[in-house]
């Protein structure tokens, strides 16, 4: 989609662009904002106001223009396809993750490194694996096994949390959030 860049300082117009490569990150700090306003009336003026913001609408830009989007001559799967996926029983469970060090998963095995027994950054650490699957979607395998991945991962999250924040195994996961 294209847009216009228009760069307010201070609260007045200081000038617009139509290339996002002209606007950097001193255009959306100290008071400054940035309007990126699209091409189609149907969708909204993004408010770049903020550091965060402009590194968020730059990474989505980045990620639009490499994604190739469906092809005209590939049809969407139906459901009964979606239905049919092979799916392995615990997506998260392969050998390769069993065994890291003695019963332990790999994850499991983090949560017990001493920089990561803070609840912050391991919970973080858990969120970057759920997105990774959500950024990754159907790319290395079909969309319902990676989104299996990021229940599992969600769930060892939710498991962690009940858990008021300690480590768990993997295996215990159901258990953990049945009791």
């Amino acid at each position: 989609m294209n847009y216009k860049y228009v760069k307010y300082e201070l609260g007045s117009k200081s000038g617009s662009v139509s290339d996002f490569g002209l606007v950097a990150g001193d255009d959306v700090t100290n008071g400054n904002v940035v309007q990126a306003i699209p091409a189609d009336p149907a969708f909204p003026t993004v408010i770049l106001d903020s550091l965060d913001k402009f590194e968020s609408f730059a990474e989505g830009r980045r990620r639009a223009l490499v994604w190739p989007g469906p092809s005209a001559n590939t049809p969407l799967p139906t459901m009964k396809e979606y239905q049919d996926v092979k799916l392995t029983p615990q997506p998260v469970k392969g050998d390769h993750y069993q065994g890291y060090i003695g019963e332990l998963q790999w994850i499991d095995a983090m949560s017990l490194i001493p920089k990561y027994r803070d609840p912050v950054l391991f919970k973080a650490a858990l969120e970057l694996q759920i997105r990774k699957y959500f950024d990754r979607l159907g790319r290395k395998d079909n969309e319902l096994q990676e989104l299996m991945k990021a229940l599992w991962y969600m769930k060892y999250l939710c498991a962690y949390i009940k858990n008021d924040n300690n480590p768990i195994k993997g295996k215990d996961v159901d258990d953990i959030l049945k009791a």
